[in-house]
C-alpha cells in the first residue's frame, strides 16, 4: 500500500510580465534653500552683517508671499588659514551663516533669485521642482491605468504567440514607482 497517495497536480500556468505607464506632470512649485554667509574680523560683526542680510531676504520673500518660509539658526565659526612662512594656522576672521528655505511658484523663481542675489545671498544650496499634490495623485492613477493597458498588450502578444488564451488571473502584483524630474515631472506606474 502506498504511503503517499498520488493526487493529480492542478494544472498551473504562470505568466509573469510587467507593464509601464508614464505621465508627464508639470511642476508648479520650487523648494529652495539659500545661504547667507559673511566673513568679518570679529564674530560680532559677522553675525550682525549676516543677520541684516537674512532679515532683508525674509522681507523680500514675505512680500512675494512664498510658502513654508523658514530660517535656520545663525552659525558662527572661526576662519583660519595656514601660513607657510610661520608654519602655523592663523585666525583670519569669523564666518557667520544662516540658511533660509522656502517654497514658491515656479514662475516667481527667477525674480526671487535675482532679488536674493542683489541682497548678497552667497549661494543656493538646494532647489527642487515639485508638482501640486492633487496633480500627482491624478498622475498616479493615470500611470497605473497605462501600465495595466501595457501589461495586457504584452500578455496578449505572448499568449497569442504560444497559441494560448488568457484566463482569469488568481494573483496580481502591483508595484508602483514615482519620479519627478527636471522642469516637467514624470510619474511612472508599474503593473
Amino acid at each position: 500500500m502506498d504511503r503517499y497517495p498520488c493526487f493529480p497536480a492542478p494544472e498551473t500556468r504562470v505568466l509573469h510580465l510587467q507593464g509601464e505607464g508614464r505621465v508627464r506632470v508639470p511642476t508648479t512649485h520650487c523648494e529652495m534653500t539659500a545661504v547667507v554667509t559673511h566673513l568679518e574680523s570679529t564674530a560680532s560683526n559677522a553675525s550682525k552683517k549676516t543677520t541684516a542680510v537674512a532679515q532683508k531676504a525674509v522681507e523680500l520673500l514675505q512680500k512675494a508671499e512664498v510658502k513654508r518660509l523658514q530660517t535656520g539658526v545663525i552659525m558662527v565659526s572661526p576662519k583660519e588659514e595656514y601660513n607657510h612662512k610661520t608654519d602655523k594656522s592663523e585666525l583670519r576672521g569669523y564666518t557667520a551663516t544662516i540658511e533660509i528655505s522656502f517654497r514658491s511658484e515656479t514662475e516667481k523663481v527667477a525674480m526671487l533669485l535675482d532679488g536674493l542675489m542683489a541682497l548678497g545671498i552667497s549661494n543656493i544650496i538646494s532647489g527642487s521642482f515639485v508638482a501640486d499634490i492633487a496633480v500627482m495623485e491624478q498622475a498616479k492613477k493615470d500611470s497605473l491605468k497605462k501600465a495595466v493597458e501595457d501589461a495586457k498588450t504584452k500578455a496578449e502578444l505572448v499568449l497569442t504567440g504560444f497559441g494560448l488564451r488568457a484566463l482569469e488571473p488568481n494573483e496580481i502584483n502591483v508595484m508602483c514607482a514615482g519620479e519627478i524630474s527636471g522642469g516637467g515631472g514624470q510619474h511612472r506606474g508599474g503593473y
